[in-house]
């Protein structure tokens, strides 16, 4: 497996990142002040597939959830290295009505999202 990467070194790289208020980029902008760092803007550009091109083109490095890269049309064209101390994670949530009592269809629907997104997001 490839060595991790420490998010203070991040901060260094040139990235090309989505605009605000995306939740990864607030993110990492999050944990970056969290440990003293900003991040180095190279481009801001909105769209994984915008960002990977640009990424395989040489315009900066990206800050993506492994699965976006794995499953872009040139996975092969990047090198994936998971980020450390801190290691970056979203939460992901899912959302129902309060005032109206899920039906058969919404609950079957919320357990087939859950069950792809642990299959999907599950690390290797």
């Amino acid at each position: 497996p490839p060595p991790a990467i420490r998010l203070q070194e991040v901060a260094a790289l040139p990235l090309v990142i989505p605009t605000r208020p995306n939740a990864i980029r607030m993110h990492v902008e999050s944990e970056m002040a969290a440990i003293g760092c900003r991040p180095l803007i190279a481009l801001e550009i909105d769209g994984v597939s915008a960002i990977l091109d640009l990424v395989a083109d040489g315009a900066g490095y990206a800050i993506l959830p492994r699965n976006a890269v794995m499953r872009s049309v040139r996975p092969s064209a990047f090198s994936v290295r998971p980020l450390q101390q801190p290691a970056l994670h979203i939460q992901l949530t899912t959302a129902i009505s309060a005032q109206r009592p899920s039906t058969l269809t919404q609950q079957a629907t919320l357990a087939l999202l859950t069950e792809m997104a642990v299959q999907w997001l599950s690390p290797p």
